[in-house]
């Protein structure tokens, strides 16, 4: 996995994304920055330029861009719980709505979607997707 991995286990999967979202020298965006915080606790090895189009409301069908990325990379049902308790969070599942309703910000969005990977996670310890096709019939 990544040489930083042993420096980042005390730092949960959401101090590590909101570290690297739209913050120098990685300046990433916000499904990169939930995939990076997975990817430095060791949960996938999804490259991270497999996200690049998935920000500023480009993922499919207009998703916020860290909800797809925690969707995408959990297993099974826990795919429901986490589109049900971001949606609960942050009023709607869509980038564009969510920022029309500036009910929370972009790097909360980050933050609500690692805290919900990471607690799929440490609940199953296969609920990470690969592959990641969201052919789940949990959705």
């Amino acid at each position: 996995m990544n040489s930083s991995s042993n420096t980042t286990a005390e730092f949960n999967l959401a101090d590590i994304a909101g570290s690297v979202f739209r913050q120098p020298p990685l300046s990433l965006n916000c499904a990169q920055a939930v995939l990076h915080g997975a990817r430095e606790k060791g949960l996938t090895e999804v490259e991270l330029e497999q996200f690049e189009m998935m920000g500023g409301g480009r993922a499919p069908a207009g998703m916020c861009g860290a909800l797809y990325a925690a969707v995408t990379l959990a297993k099974g049902c826990d795919r429901s719980h986490i589109l049900d308790t971001f949606k609960y969070h942050t009023g709607h599942t869509e980038c564009r709505q969510i920022r029309k309703a500036r009910r929370v910000s972009c790097n909360g969005c980050v933050q609500s979607a690692s805290h919900l990977l990471e607690s799929a996670a440490c609940h199953n310890s296969s609920a990470i997707e690969e592959d990641y096709p969201l052919t789940s019939g949990c959705i």
